[in-house]
């Protein structure tokens, strides 16, 4: 969509590039990083990593309770809660890593 609106401002027949210009908010050179924090992207992101985390820890609490680990449960929850953080962590890297353009 950015190389169109280039192209659009640089071609144009009817008006100067100055008028287009003001109708386009971002230019391709000024646009804020793909991977920049606490935008609407951002939130999605964490949320899908949130649920993701979640549906791991209670499938796995379920699953712990249903095979007869009931006796070992507070450590079955402990370790399933620290591989839930960590797979949550590993989720917000990953929206960093592959939104980050090479330099």
């Amino acid at each position: 969509m950015n190389r169109i609106k280039e192209f659009y401002i640089q071609h144009v027949a009817k008006f100067s590039p100055q008028h287009y210009s003001e109708a386009f908010l971002w230019r391709q050179a000024t646009l804020p990083r793909a991977e920049k924090k606490w935008t609407i992207h951002f939130f999605s992101a964490a949320l899908i990593a949130l649920l993701n985390s979640l549906v791991y820890v209670v499938g796995g609490l379920l699953l712990a309770g249903g095979i007869g680990l009931q006796h070992v449960w507070p450590s079955v929850a402990m370790g399933l809660a620290t591989l839930g953080l960590g797979m949550f962590g590993f989720g917000m890297l990953m929206y960093v890593v592959f939104l980050r353009q090479n330099a």
